[in-house]
């Protein structure tokens, strides 16, 4: 009988080698953030964590977040703008700030179940993307802004942001502890920079109060470089301020 050869042994290969790094890479990284995903039901910093390598996958900075200063259910968008600024990082402009649901006082109770929050949107200059067109098909030579949104809300709350990536468009899920912020893409649109507000929503809602708005309500109050904007929505109390602090 005719021995049978044995058949010779294989080489893994370095091209071999890399397909299988390759390969366990796509097997893993999946499951891990799957097992992230379920642990940021129950834990934020999970969520959190989720978030920062879901961004560092795609090529974009990552959501920011920290606990709110202060009382929640008392939280001044006006006395705490100098920490928010500084949240929002060296450079930061101020182009508008919106606070919903503004109580008679001046504050805001951000564990309400209406939901109340404040939106601050500041820009900075940055230089052009890498991959903007040349100006004639498409380009602009005008000033480049990284677009900063802070946001003050509920602890706990969830988040979606999304923002195009190495791969398009992303969306990332995550939880705020109370504070965040979000970096958008570069513009060169951007609205007008605003001087730092300086009137007190308390004497707004006083000039509202004596117009007869009712005390049991919450307003939205809006801020731009135009001025603000006092709002009691589904009542007619809807008033105009200068930047001065005027009615209008």
């Amino acid at each position: 009988m005719t021995p049978i050869p044995a058949s010779p042994r294989k080489r893994l290969t370095r091209g071999g080698l890399i397909g299988v790094l390759a390969l366990i890479v796509i097997g893993i990284v999946p499951l891990l953030i799957g097992v992230l995903a379920i642990a940021g039901l129950f834990i934020p910093d999970a969520a959190n964590l989720l978030g920062s390598l879901g961004a560092s996958l795609y090529g974009m900075p990552a959501p920011q977040t920290r606990d709110l200063p202060g009382d929640a259910r008392a939280f001044d968008p006006l006395a705490n703008y100098d920490l928010v600024v500084s949240f929002a990082g060296e450079g930061a402009m101020l182009t508008e700030m919106d606070s919903y649901y503004v109580k008679p006082d001046g504050t805001l109770d951000l564990l309400a179940d209406y939901g109340a929050w404040v939106r601050y949107e500041f820009v900075r200059t940055t230089d052009a993307p890498e991959d903007e067109p040349p100006i004639g098909a498409g380009g602009s030579d005008g000033q480049w802004y990284e677009v900063l949104t802070v946001q003050a809300t509920r602890p706990g709350r969830g988040m979606v942001s999304s923002r195009s990536g190495g791969f398009g468009r992303v969306t990332l899920r995550w939880v705020s502890k109370g504070l965040s912020l979000e970096v958008d893409d570069p513009t060169t649109r951007v609205e007008p920079i605003a001087e730092a507000p300086r009137c007190s929503f308390r004497e707004f809602w006083a000039y509202a109060l004596e117009q007869g708005a009712p005390q049991n309500a919450v307003a939205t109050i809006r801020y731009s470089a135009d001025g603000y904007n006092f709002l009691i929505a589904e009542t007619p109390y809807n008033f105009d301020f200068t930047t001065d602090c005027q009615p209008q």
